[in-house]
Order: C-alpha cells, then sequence, then structure tokens
C-alpha cells in the first residue's frame, strides 16, 4: 500500500491549492498586472498545472489508491544520475507512463522557468528591507493645476 498517510495527503494538496491561488490570484485580479502577463507566463502556469496535476495523479492512484510503486529505487536514481551528467535510462524503462510524464512535464518546466516571470522566485529581496523608502506625489497638472517646474511654479 502507500507510504504516504492520507492526512500527509490531504497537507499536501491544501499547500498546492494555496500556493497556486497565491500565484494566480494577483495575476487574475489586477487589470494592470494582468495586462503584463506575457504569453511565457500563460505557458508556464499551463505547464506547472500539468506537472502537479501529474504528480497528484501519480501519488494519489499508485501510491495511494493502488498498490504503490517505489519511485526512491529508479526515478530518484535516474534524476540524480542526470544531475551529475551520468544518466541510466534503463533506471525509467519500467517505470509507469504517469510518472515519466511527471518527470517530462517537470523538464519542460525547468526549461522555460527562465522566460517567464517565475524566474524572480531565485532572487531574495534582501536589499528591500534596507532601500529608502518612495515617496509618491501626486502631479499637480493632473488635476487641473499648472505645471511646476524644478524650480518652482512657472
Amino acid at each position: 500500500m502507500s507510504t504516504r498517510s492520507p492526512g500527509v495527503l490531504v497537507r499536501d494538496l491544501s499547500g498546492i491549492r494555496a500556493g497556486l491561488a497565491l500565484l494566480l490570484a494577483r495575476r487574475l485580479t489586477n487589470p494592470r498586472v494582468r495586462r503584463t502577463t506575457t504569453r511565457a507566463d500563460r505557458v508556464l502556469y499551463v505547464v506547472l498545472a500539468a506537472t502537479i496535476l501529474l504528480g497528484l495523479t501519480a501519488t494519489i492512484g499508485k501510491n495511494l489508491l493502488g498498490g504503490g510503486y517505489d519511485y526512491r529505487a529508479t526515478i530518484a536514481v535516474w534524476f540524480r544520475g542526470v544531475l551529475t551528467f551520468r544518466p541510466d535510462p534503463d533506471l525509467m524503462a519500467g517505470v509507469p507512463p504517469v510518472f515519466q510524464l511527471h518527470a517530462m512535464s517537470a523538464w519542460v518546466l525547468a526549461a522555460i522557468w527562465p522566460f517567464s516571470r517565475l524566474v524572480h522566485v531565485w532572487s531574495a529581496p534582501i536589499a528591500y528591507l534596507w532601500r529608502p523608502y518612495i515617496v509618491y506625489r501626486r502631479r499637480p497638472y493632473a488635476l487641473g493645476e499648472p505645471e511646476m517646474s524644478a524650480r518652482g511654479r512657472t
């Protein structure tokens, strides 16, 4: 049977749902942000959703409801080999198709990641904490007042 308890699965599903909601909420609700969303961002969201759904399908279908599959003996070893430039394709030969599709979608996600706005997750905004405040002032001429020059009123 499964190596994961139903409680762990519920926790994971809740985390995934909250993460996707946070990722998409601002993009979908703010018109200015929605206008700046590029095609690459939209493709990334589709691939990200596919990767998550395939992973959930593998987890629920094979490990929780099915007889279980020990991916640590095949997929994890194959992945480690890919990362150390010594891949062994024979390790993936007998892997269930849903796990293979999940791995392929993860590679596609990694390939398009740098071309989307999600690339910003790799930068920690530490300097943001100590930067000076930005003061926003309204433009007086926008309200019908005369425009001001650098030295004062003209």
